[in-house]
C-alpha cells in the first residue's frame, strides 16, 4: 500500500534534569506499507536549495532505522534492549555515536500510525543525554492535527 501522508516528528532531549521545548517537523511525504514494515519518503528543505535533504524511515514493531541524505547525513538506527552506533553530520563533518534503546512502541489505528523511542546517547560507554522521538503518520485527509505546512 502506498499512499500520500503527513508526517509529524517530534524530537525532545533531557538536559540539566528536564525535558527541553520539543523540535517538531511537520510535513507531507509518502507511506508505503510493504513486507510487515512501514516506510515513509519525505523531503526537508533548508534555507538554502543546497540545505535540502531526502529521508527514509523504516519501522517495525520491533525497530526504527531513519537516514537522511543531502547536506545532512545521518544513520540511526533503534532497537529496544540494545545498543548501536550511528552517525549523524553535515558540511562540518559526521559524528559517530553510540545508542541504547530502552523502549519502543508502535500504535496502529485506522487513523494514524505512531512509533515512539526512547534511547540514551552513549559517550564512551556512559550514558550522556536522555531522548525520545515521536513520529506520527497519518493519511492525507486526516485531522489528529491542524497542518502547518
Amino acid at each position: 500500500m502506498k499512499q500520500n501522508a503527513w508526517i509529524r516528528i517530534c524530537g525532545e532531549h533531557y538536559v540539566d534534569g528536564q525535558w527541553m521545548e520539543p523540535v517538531i517537523t511537520e510535513t507531507r511525504g509518502r507511506y508505503i506499507f510493504r513486507n510487515g514494515a512501514h516506510y515513509l519518503q519525505y523531503s526537508e528543505s533548508g534555507a538554502q536549495e543546497e540545505d535540502a535533504a531526502e529521508s527514509l524511515i523504516r519501522f517495525t514493531d520491533s525497530m526504527l532505522r531513519v537516514n537522511k541524505k543531502g547536506s545532512v547525513l545521518s544513520e540511526l538506527l533503534f532497537i529496544p534492549g540494545k545498543t548501536t552506533a550511528g552517525s549523524f553530520g553535515g558540511g562540518t563533518g559526521v559524528l559517530t555515536m553510540e545508542m541504547r534503546t530502552d523502549q519502543l512502541v508502535l500504535v496502529e489505528k485506522e487513523e494514524l500510525i505512531e512509533i515512539s523511542a526512547e534511547y540514551a546517547m552513549l559517550a564512551g560507554g556512559s550514558e550522556a543525554q536522555k531522548s525520545r522521538v515521536r513520529i506520527t503518520v497519518i493519511p492525507e485527509g486526516g485531522t489528529e492535527w491542524e497542518h502547518s505546512v
